[in-house]
């Protein structure tokens, strides 16, 4: 029986397994039935609760794109009202040259940026009196001085090829506004740290106005009024309030101007000395002849200011000013120009696809008579203007970067802005300024505080290792008060010739190795222009000069260990006129012109920047001051 039902086992065996197979399959289908109805009731509820909910609010989305509309009103009038203000508070930058006269800067000083011109009475007297201004930004910046004087630091047109056309005239004014204002910027770190503060008298102690304390952030000076022997004279004590070294002028004396009532004349007040050591205090040496008030009749001490010279100047130098020059940090981004100077290339391009074979010399070194190329009437590629590109005046080439569409005519630069709208022009600017290691971060508040917005992106502080001449000649130099000339030849650096500290090469501003020619002390780099001689020894002299032994050169100057020369890289920000939103047709804030290329540090803003929260006065505490960078530097924040 057991062999039996084996036997039928191994027969049956399909049937047999087929019984529990079905078993499972009707249990599955079982628990599919069930689990997937729970399931889809779930997900219908789901389904009818949701259609109801959108069913509910069908108005909404019509709300919300009413809210978005809302949202951008007050965007864009957010931005009208910051455009406004900072036109408002920039406008007064952009004025003409006084010596074109009344009647002439009425024509033009309320138009807007790049309108054209086509009076020619203006265009040839803006010829005539444009480098006249420059000089006043030299005057009205002294001590600051210039390595090789202005004419070889500021970018301006020595002499004009040809007349100026609209679109020259424009961007030679902006070169102008510029450069006046960072230099302006820069004079005002000096401005400001020769004034004296009056020190209060100790509580329960009376104000004598003819016995006072003064300080500023080197010196106190204790001054009194005295009548002695039928004369007024004024004594005092003088104290180094920092643990450093500091100078007198190079005259061998520490002059300060001294206000004896509250308007008038100030009276100088020298004080005899070559230097007086970190904390020494002691009384001024009298001396009758330059102490004896000889003029009115003095009742107060109102105020004091020191007169600084090259040798006591905070901001001592600037080696070098480049507006368009791009720091490493941007060195990969494309310059753009300006619409109006577009439309000025495309009109090139067709007076050039006019113009006969062998014809005249036009627009960027045309073919004329005298050769392929750079007729009568344009420069040769690859000449030298003077004032640009290797000359005075730093980085503008001749012929061939006309040629090529970069350039006008008269070499002025089109390609200019890191980025543009409707509402700014972003100008990137270098620049390599020797001053004082202890007002470097003052030279760095004031330049952020000046109405240009000028945002810093990158510093680099080296020791400074070049020569300042303190030897006086007849005459003086240029920018030079006193009669003080830097050791340089007429001509200075040209665009890539002398790197700025830390900075790119060439006139992208890139992030390359600067150049390792000795070259000559005192400029970036090493470098010095073309037929600069050695330092020369200037005999004779006054004060300690000459036969005295006194020191002409802040080489021979044990305190010239204080100076760095720094490299600034910042965007000034260059407002168009204000145009309120009902009067302007076209409302775009889209970027016009040549697009940027290659890694940026993100995407441009498209509205106007809201304006720093610093004031426009210098804060009483500086910011902290620059260190060398090490290794790579992390991108700047985006705006």
């Amino acid at each position: 029986m057991a062999k039996f039902d084996k036997e039928m086992m191994k027969k049956q065996h399909f049937w047999l397994l087929l019984i529990p197979l079905f078993i499972g399959l009707l249990l599955a289908w079982i628990g599919l039935f069930f689990g997937v109805a729970d399931e889809t009731a779930a997900k219908t509820k789901e389904n009818d609760d949701e259609k109801k909910k959108i069913e509910s609010t069908k108005a909404q989305p019509r709300k919300t794109l009413d809210l978005y509309d809302v949202q951008k009103n007050e965007l864009f009038d957010l931005r009208s009202k910051r455009w406004q203000e900072m036109w408002d508070l920039q406008q007064d930058i952009y004025d003409w040259p006084q010596s074109l006269g009344d009647e002439q800067v009425a024509k033009i000083k309320d138009q807007k940026f790049g309108t054209m011109i086509h009076d020619s009475s203006f265009l040839n007297n803006f010829r005539d009196h444009y480098s006249e201004e420059y000089k006043t930004i030299a005057d009205e910046a002294a001590p600051l001085s210039f390595a090789g004087g202005w004419q070889s630091v500021l970018r301006y047109v020595p002499k004009w090829t040809r007349n100026p056309e609209s679109e020259e005239v424009w961007l030679a004014a902006e070169d102008f506004w510029v450069q006046r204002e960072i230099v302006r910027a820069l004079a005002e770190v000096n401005k400001e740290a020769a004034k004296f503060t009056q020190v209060k008298p100790p509580a329960g102690q009376p104000d004598d106005p003819r016995h006072r304390t003064f300080e500023n952030r080197i010196w106190r000076v204790e001054l009194e009024i005295v009548d002695e022997k039928g004369a007024t004279v004024v004594k005092g004590k003088l104290k180094n309030k920092t643990d450093r070294l500091q100078p007198f002028n190079v005259t061998n004396e520490l002059v300060l101007k001294i206000w004896l009532s509250d308007d008038g004349k100030p009276f100088v007040f020298p004080i005899e000395g070559v230097s007086w050591e970190g904390g020494k205090e002691d009384k001024i040496t009298y001396v009758p002849k330059k102490h004896t008030v000889f003029e009115g009749n003095p009742q107060q001490l109102a105020r004091v200011e020191q007169v600084f010279d090259v040798r006591t100047a905070p901001i001592k130098r600037v080696d070098a000013l480049k507006l368009g020059y791009l720091s490493s940090r941007h060195s990969m981004a494309d310059l753009q120009m300006t619409a109006f100077s577009t439309t000025a290339i495309e009109e090139e391009g067709k007076t050039a696809a006019a113009a006969p074979a062998g014809g005249f010399g036009g627009p960027g070194g045309l073919p004329g008579p005298g050769g392929p190329t750079g007729g009568p009437g344009g420069p040769t590629p690859g000449m030298v203007v003077p004032g640009f590109g290797g000359g005075p005046g730093g980085d503008m080439a001749g012929g061939a970067a006309a040629a090529s569409g970069s350039r006008t005519f008269n070499g002025l630069a089109r390609q200019r802005y890191i980025h543009r709208t409707d509402q700014v022009r972003a100008m990137p600017i270098g620049m390599a300024v020797v001053a004082d290691q202890a007002f470097v971060q003052d030279a760095l508040t004031a330049l952020a505080n000046c109405k240009l917005r000028f945002q810093t992106v990158q510093t680099h502080l080296t020791r400074f290792r070049g020569t300042l001449s303190y030897a006086p000649v007849s005459g003086g130099g240029p920018g030079m008060p006193g009669g003080f000339v830097p050791p340089s030849g007429p001509a200075g650096p040209g665009e890539g010739d002398a790197p700025i500290p830390g900075g790119g090469s060439s006139d992208r501003g890139g992030s390359g190795p600067p150049p390792t020619n000795p070259g000559f002390p005192g400029f970036p780099g090493g470098f010095a222009p073309p037929g600069v001689p050695s330092m020369p020894s200037m005999p004779g002299g006054f004060g300690g000069f000459g036969g005295f032994g006194g020191m002409r050169s802040s080489s021979e100057d044990q305190v010239a260990n204080n100076l760095v020369e720094v490299g600034i890289y910042g965007i000034a920000s260059l407002y168009e006129k204000y145009q309120p939103p009902e009067a302007k047709k076209d409302d775009t804030s889209t970027t016009t012109g040549p697009t940027t290329t290659g890694p940026t540090t993100g995407p441009m803003p498209t509205v106007v920047p809201m304006p720093p929260t610093t004031p426009m006065n210098p804060p009483t505490t500086p910011p902290t001051a620059p260190t060398p960078p090490t290794g790579t530097e992390p991108m700047p924040p985006k705006k």
